[in-house]
């Protein structure tokens, strides 16, 4: 597409210029990966615990 645009429009692209990926291109790529390995995490630790015997564990009803 790029070198579409530079043939065809040279008001675009002028002769002589590069086309480079600017530092928010990196910054959104490492977002990205945090976020997705943080979804990652998340889906990983999110399940529901089970206990074998559930008299086990002491009910909190929230009174002191």
């Amino acid at each position: 597409m790029i070198n579409h645009e530079k043939s065809h429009l040279p008001v675009a692209y002028p002769p002589k210029t590069n086309h480079v990926l600017g530092f928010c291109y990196g910054i959104a790529w490492v977002c990205f990966a945090v976020f997705l390995i943080a979804g990652i995490i998340l889906f990983v630790n999110s399940h529901k615990r089970k206990e074998k015997r559930p008299e086990d564990n002491p009910i909190i009803i929230g009174r002191i």
